[in-house]
């Protein structure tokens, strides 16, 4: 009697289904919420390639995300007071535009409230500047004075939120900054290297490192 082979292999099956997936495409004069907090180098580095996934790698770490945002999301629905999910804002300033999607929209004691989501491999013991940044930025868009930022550890799925009140300053530095970067893109030039603690998680690390010598050497 012949012994059957097993030969099952789902992690092919997730590599496929990951590798089919359409890449981020950007458009200059169209910014996202998500991205206009981060380092207008590495922005520009993104704008001026072709269209790719970040990596395998990457790529299952945002789909775990996905599926927690889903989870979290449909949990939402079951209260009354819960408005929307995954709504798209979007805002024309002058020459450009920015856009984002929210998590969630919520009504809460007479006040619409924005809340996103953000998973993590450990619970942070204070509210991340990116995404004090990324919430501001939506709570200008759609016209809410308040939201929330939810971490969700990964492993555990414990949560800590942070509520966040609208701050007309830090929006306008917002704009300011992607105001340079649309005027960087349009006459290709290369913005100048922003220092922060994403640099060490940066696809552009070594490309941005090199350039920055070059011009340290000037």
């Amino acid at each position: 009697m012949s012994i059957l082979e097993a030969n099952f292999d789902f992690d092919k099956i997730l590599v496929n289904y990951l590798n089919d997936k359409e890449p981020r495409e950007h458009e200059i004069g169209v910014y996202r919420a998500s991205e206009v907090s981060k380092c207008n180098r590495a922005l520009y580095y993104i704008y001026k390639s072709d269209p790719k996934n970040p990596g395998i790698k990457q790529m299952r770490v945002f789909e775990v995300g996905h599926v927690i945002h889903e989870f979290v999301e449909n949990l939402l629905k079951e209260y009354e007071w819960f408005i929307a999910c995954e709504e798209e804002i979007s805002k024309q300033f002058n020459d450009f535009t920015i856009m984002g999607h929210y998590d969630a929209l919520i009504k809460e004691e007479g006040h619409l409230a924005i809340i996103d989501f953000k998973t993590t491999k450990n619970i942070p013991t204070r509210l991340y500047d990116n995404h004090l940044k990324q919430v501001n930025t939506y709570l200008h868009l759609k016209g809410v004075e308040v939201g929330y930022v939810v971490y969700i550890e990964k492993n555990s799925f414990k949560t800590k939120t942070f509520p966040i009140y609208a701050d007309k300053i830090l929006f306008e530095e917002t704009l300011l900054k992607t105001k340079h970067l649309h005027k960087c893109l349009l006459e290709g030039k290369i913005p100048m290297m922003e220092k922060t603690p994403l640099c060490n998680y940066c696809n552009f690390k070594k490309k941005c490192f090199d350039l920055y010598m070059k011009e340290y050497k000037r």
